[in-house]
């Protein structure tokens, strides 16, 4: 009864325990399942949106390339108007210069009294009009140069300004992908990933006092040397640092009272600093391979100094397995040795070493967030640089193109006046012909042949005019060509405009596509690493296996709430379930075992108390008979008397006793005892 009464009071306790326990496991295999499915859907989603996004990036590129095309296709267009504009501008300017031409004969024919003197006049000024002519011609090839220089300068420019923006996409890709994975290894930390749960549960206790954290994150290294301190630590790095051994033992117990895990601990005010002999360190340091010992070669808080000490004082850190080898040869093999590549020699002689399986260690994950800030920050560095560049050549390109195009204005001017002068000479040249034939002319009169002279000069008036009308009928042609083709130009250089913005659209979604692969790309990274390092298995068996038959949000939902009632619960005593059931067991067989007894008891005092009417009843029957017989032979054995049987306790015939009374003839009555 003492035993089931304690069972009782240990059983209730116990079965709240393991109801609270059975629950979080419930809500855990739930989560679980969620999870993985949640998982499963985001992956084949963003997988989904990575294809499309990466087919619309495709067609983004082939549109750009087919864009690019028709741009050549229309800017080789343009160059065929163009030329065909300065064929039909230079015919043009042909025949306005013949119909000059034509209008000055005539004017020639009209005045050919007065050349002599013209010629006089004009000759001076056909030398300064020759010199003028020269000089400009010479200016206008000093532009065509400069325009030729400047027009391969810009394009130059425009290749670096194009070099350049590819380089910043580039910089902002790289920069968004490292971003994201800083947010995942600062997650990791956060999130205490790599700890025991025992650990996490003791820091995370804030009832706990003196509790520091684990020796791994209390020392900090360069990267060169992160491996062989982790191998050297090995699973030292997870030991927790207390302030004494009180609080060890106050943890201790929270982790008993529990059933969260052991941890190991180390208090500050018991662990001592552990450092080689001098003789030791001065002959390791003879050896070629010998870098330090192992706590020289971290940072740490100086309070921690005896724990980092005990720990790492005594471990030797060379560079390879060769100096591990020599070194443990010459200090007998009485102390650790860790090599840059984790080779361990052990004190005895015994060697540790391979390939090292990844894991996810606070050491190396603090060297990969320290790795992704120095990255970013050089990007960063880069982007700015990057950008003042693109600035300075936008700006000068601006002042280029400036330039070119007051350069060639200055070049269309000077054609212009190059052409005006050129006529100017020719015109002078005319006008000295037409003095040659005044001068002929009247050598004619002098010789009596003038009238035929005035014959021909109307003739030929007559066909100036007619020259004339047909020239000028030439130049509305080539006016209204010149037109068309400036339209077609014009028309063209719009289309062109278009596709150049198209194509400046296009690229710009480009750089968004491009941009959206790299998150997706990295998301993605990070559920397949979750799928495989937390819960082991690949998304073809994860997809085979877990299905999510809720909306994704609902799920999320879901898997927030879960999460909530999670940690409502906490802490939970896993081990009670088995005690529960355990202590359960007993407590019922033996609830049973006493129900049973007492079933057991109370049957057979029914069958006594049965037995004992019967007995009582035959007991009854069979004294009266006795007692009939009795007195019967009595009364034949002394020929007469009176012998009778009296019972001594009537009321409990069971347990009563029996006096014989006998009365022989002529005697008193007595005992039949006395008769003896």
């Amino acid at each position: 009864s003492l035993i089931i009464n304690e069972l009782e009071q240990s059983v209730l306790p116990l079965k709240e325990q393991s109801k609270v326990a059975n629950e979080y496991l419930a809500l855990e295999k739930e989560l679980h399942n969620l999870e993985i499915s949640l998982t499963v859907a985001d992956l084949t989603s963003i997988n989904e949106k990575y294809e499309a996004t990466s087919k619309t990036l495709q067609t983004l590129q082939d549109d750009i390339t087919a864009f690019k095309s028709q741009n050549t296709a229309k800017e080789t267009d343009i160059q065929k108007l163009e030329a065909e504009s300065l064929l039909v501008e230079n015919k043009l300017d042909d025949e306005n210069t013949k119909f000059w031409h034509l209008n000055e004969k005539y004017n020639k024919l009209q005045n050919e009294r007065t050349i002599l003197e013209e010629r006089q006049r004009l000759e001076p000024k056909k030398a300064q009009i020759d010199k003028t002519v020269l000089a400009l011609k010479e200016e206008e090839s000093h532009l065509e140069k400069e325009l030729a220089l400047q027009s391969a300068t810009i394009n130059t420019q425009t290749t670096k300004l194009h070099e350049l923006e590819q380089d910043i996409a580039k910089n902002m890709r790289e920069e968004m992908v490292l971003k994201n994975r800083l947010t995942i290894l600062e997650g990791t930390l956060e999130n205490d990933s790599n700890l025991s749960p025992a650990i996490k549960n003791v820091l995370n206790n804030p009832r706990l006092k003196g509790i520091h954290n684990v020796i791994g994150r209390l020392i900090s290294t360069e990267d060169t040397y992160r491996l062989a301190i982790e191998m050297a630590l090995s699973s030292a790095a997870n030991f927790l640092v207390v302030d004494s051994s009180k609080d060890a033992q106050k943890a201790i117990a929270f982790l008993k009272e529990n059933k969260l895990g052991r941890v190991t601990f180390f208090p500050l005010d018991v662990i001592l600093g552990r450092s080689l002999p001098a003789s030791v360190l001065e002959e390791a340091k003879r050896c070629p391979g010998f870098i330090n010992t192992a706590n020289n070669l971290v940072t740490f808080d100086t309070k921690y100094q005896s724990i980092i000490e005990n720990q790492l004082g005594q471990v030797l850190v060379v560079k390879d397995f060769k100096a591990l080898e020599e070194l443990g040869e010459k200090t007998m093999h009485r102390y650790r040795i860790v090599s840059l590549e984790g080779e361990i020699s052990h004190v005895g002689g015994s060697i540790t070493g391979g390939y090292n399986k990844k894991t996810t260690s606070y050491l190396e994950v603090k060297a990969d967030i320290s790795e992704c800030q120095k990255k970013l920050a050089t990007i960063k560095q880069n982007l700015t640089i990057l950008e003042k560049k693109d600035l300075t050549l936008t700006a000068e390109l601006q002042n280029l193109a400036t330039l070119t195009e007051e350069k060639r204005t200055s070049k269309n001017i000077l054609a212009a006046t190059i052409n005006e002068e050129e006529r100017m000479l020719a015109s002078l040249k005319d006008k000295i012909a037409q003095n040659a034939l005044l001068i002929e002319a009247q050598v004619s009169f002098k010789e009596g042949n003038t009238g035929n002279k005035l014959l021909g000069i109307i003739e030929a008036l007559k066909q100036v005019d007619i020259d004339k009308e047909l020239t000028n009928q030439k130049i509305n042609e080539f006016k209204t060509r010149k037109s068309e083709i400036a339209s077609q130009i014009a028309a063209l250089e719009n289309e062109n405009k278009k596709f150049l913005n198209k194509v400046r659209d296009q690229e710009q979604k480009m750089k968004a596509c491009e941009i959206d692969l790299g998150k997706m790309e990295t998301r993605m990274d990070y559920l397949l690493t979750l799928l495989s390092e937390t819960y082991h298995m690949t998304y073809e068996k994860a997809a085979q296996e877990y299905i999510l038959d809720l909306e994704i949000d609902l799920a999320r939902q879901k898997v927030n709430t879960i999460k909530r009632k999670m940690k409502e619960l906490e802490p939970v005593n896993l081990g009670s379930i088995k005690e529960y059931e355990r202590v359960n067991t007993r407590y019922e067989f033996l609830t049973n075992q006493k129900e049973d007894l007492l079933k057991a008891t109370e049957d057979l005092r029914t069958i006594i108390s049965e037995m004992d009417e019967i007995m009582e009843e035959r007991l009854k029957d069979a004294f009266q008979k006795i007692s009939t017989e009795f007195s019967r032979v009595f009364h034949q054995l002394f020929k007469g008397g009176n012998g009778k049987l009296i019972l001594t306790d009537p009321n409990n015939l069971l347990e009563t006793g029996i006096d014989i009374v006998a009365e022989p003839p002529g005697k008193k009555l007595n005992n039949i005892q006395l008769l003896s």
